[in-house]
């Protein structure tokens, strides 16, 4: 025979409380895993597509850190993500093709007007 106790250890809602708020613990425990797995599968992805760009030196050290965190972190907040639809590789290598062209485009254009500066300098100097 089972013995029920009848002493009572405090409200009965206590104890269902306790267990959804473990519940909810363990939820996000997963969820931060879960979230971590795909931000590095993103993340091996990117790589991959950093990987020529960057030994062509199309790119610098500091270019492929920025875009790497850029992507990842653009990816990821992406509905599609969040729906739970798998990834797309060719999606996020075109995405990555597109923040090399920004990058480099920044750079030419960072360039030219030092060179339009440094020449509008030397008129100014040799003006005078």
């Amino acid at each position: 025979e089972a013995v029920v106790s009848t002493q009572s250890t405090g409200p009965p809602y206590l104890g269902s409380e306790k267990k959804a708020v473990k519940q909810e613990k363990e939820e996000k425990t997963f969820d931060l895993a879960q979230k971590q797995k795909v931000q590095q599968d993103i993340a091996n992805i990117v790589k991959l597509a950093l990987k020529i760009p960057f030994r062509k030196r199309k790119i610098s050290k500091d270019d492929y850190k920025v875009i790497m965190k850029q992507v990842v972190q653009k990816v990821y907040e992406s509905r599609h993500v969040k729906r739970g639809d798998p990834l797309r590789a060719d999606k996020i290598t075109e995405m990555v093709a597109v923040y090399i062209k920004q990058t480099q485009h920044k750079k030419t254009k960072l360039e030219k007007n030092a060179t339009d500066n440094d020449t509008g300098e030397k008129e100014v100097e040799q003006g005078s």
